[in-house]
């Protein structure tokens, strides 16, 4: 028994072995599915982003980022850092500092004396250098951050620079930074400053990117101190003062994109519906602006002697890597006409340099097809669908066959008239009266026959008159 009872526990323990095994290896391939969906789903919203100049891209990526825009106002902020601006450890992410615990639900100023007592809405372009309103700029929740109170308001509305004097705004057990005091960096901005962490300046450096490219009124942020950093003219490059571009470029390189600002990205975009594309393609900044030193994309990193390869508009570290194919959802669909559906592809391997899918049809009086993969039916026919990797040679490509079938008609036919309808009977025959009923039989309704009520009725009286004689006879006797 104990013999059973040990094999049984042994054959057990190997089986939830295996179970775990393959929970592990399910739960990473979901992983990477769903981040190949995220990237996925980057990809197809820059689509239409043309690179080939500066001019060209701050302009584009102006309008994909502006089309679908949905303020959430002033007020939704509170309730939408819940989603965006979270710790692994389910507190509020101060702006300003790395210590304070904020509730998601709580703690929102109010009043405060100490750091610590409550957190509230920063705008990173101060609301006075542009004349101050809660609406666009105001409460667009990539400019606006949760931040502690206390440290918002020493902050006041100096730009941000480098400092290595003056007061430190922090709780014990920060990191150094946080500081108020005169720049000593004057090639970028004189004056009082507010120097951010270090793990924040990258942060801030694309917010700033991101507001000049949202906001087409950034040239005309230039009251008090915004004139040291917004504008336009000989020494502006995209309305951003070219001595202040080159310290944002700066931190822009120096605190590249982390995890955390992928996810407030992805975050804020189900809840704003744009996105920030230097959160997506640090090389935009690149491209858009000019930098010292050249970036891949997502993992922004650099060669160690600095060289270079543009690809389809993407500055690519060191050399490209070819593609090898690619992968297609569908080979084959129908669909109906006015129907669509949306074709998914994606360019192995997965850390090739060349992204960029072209989408084309053979018969486009049959089916059209978007260059995010949206096939649409014209009318009846057959066509083929090629996916390619753009600016690749050989041609890597992929096709799918659509078949589109007539679309059902909802409204039902209309019977055609009679061409020769029958002409009517001028003397139509005269109605045959009813023949009566037998006098003897059949149920002529709920009165019965009158003959036959007359007979009862007679009996009945006859009935009467033997009885009274009866009675008549018997007082007699």
């Amino acid at each position: 028994m104990k013999k059973s009872l040990l094999t049984i526990s042994a054959v057990a323990f190997a089986t939830l072995g295996v179970i775990r095994f393959g929970y592990a290896d399910i739960q990473d391939s979901y992983n990477k599915m769903m981040e190949a969906r995220a990237e996925s789903a980057v990809e197809t919203y820059y689509h239409n982003v043309n690179a080939s100049d500066d001019s060209t891209l701050f302009n584009n990526l102006r309008s994909t980022i502006s089309s679908g825009y949905k303020s959430i106002g002033y007020d939704g902020l509170y309730g939408a850092y819940a989603s965006t601006d979270v710790r692994s450890d389910g507190y509020i992410r101060d702006l300003y500092s790395n210590m304070t615990n904020y509730p998601t639900n709580s703690k929102q100023c109010g009043n405060y004396s100490s750091i610590g007592d409550c957190y509230n809405r920063e705008h990173t372009i101060p609301q006075s250098w542009w004349g101050k309103g809660t609406s666009n700029q105001g409460c667009d929740i990539f400019i606006v951050y949760p931040s502690d109170g206390k440290i918002n308001n020493m902050r006041s509305s100096y730009p941000f620079g480098e400092t290595t004097s003056g007061k430190r705004w922090a709780l014990d057990g920060d990191p150094d930074g946080n500081r108020v005091g005169t720049s000593t960096s004057t090639q970028y901005v004189s004056g009082t400053v507010f120097e951010p962490f270090d793990d924040r300046k990258g942060d801030m450096a694309r917010t700033y990117f991101y507001a000049v490219t949202r906001w087409s009124t950034s040239s005309s942020w230039t009251k008090g101190d915004g004139s040291k950093v917004f504008g336009k003219g000989s020494e502006t490059k995209f309305n951003l003062v070219s001595k202040y571009l080159d310290m944002l470029i700066k931190w822009h390189h120096d605190d590249p994109v982390d995890q955390f600002e992928i996810k407030r990205n992805q975050a804020a975009s189900a809840i704003q519906m744009n996105r920030n594309p230097y959160i997506d393609h640090p090389s935009y900044v690149d491209l858009i602006w000019g930098g010292e030193y050249p970036s891949d994309g997502l993992n922004y990193e650099y060669t160690a002697d600095g060289t270079a390869t543009v690809v389809n508009g993407h500055i690519v570290a060191g050399d490209p890597v070819d593609p090898e194919g690619i992968n297609i959802n569908q080979t084959s669909i129908i669909i109906k006409e006015e129907g669509s559906y949306t074709l998914t592809a994606s360019v192995t391997p997965s850390n090739s340099s060349y992204k960029t899918l072209e989408w084309s049809s053979s018969d486009t009086s049959v089916a059209s097809v978007t260059q995010g993969g949206v096939v649409t039916g014209i009318q009846p026919g057959t066509a083929i669908i090629t996916v390619k990797v753009a600016g690749y040679t050989p041609e890597i490509k992929k096709t799918c066959s659509v078949t589109v079938l007539e679309k059902e008609d909802p409204t039902p036919p209309t019977p055609d008239p009679d061409p020769d309808p029958p002409a009517p009977d001028p003397d139509p025959p005269e109605p045959t009266p009813p023949t009566p009923t037998p006098s003897g039989g059949g149920n002529n309704g709920c009165g019965g026959n009158i003959i036959t009520a007359s007979i009862i009725l007679s009996a009945l009286s006859l009935t009467g008159i033997i009885i009274l004689l009866l009675r008549r006879r018997k007082r007699v006797q």
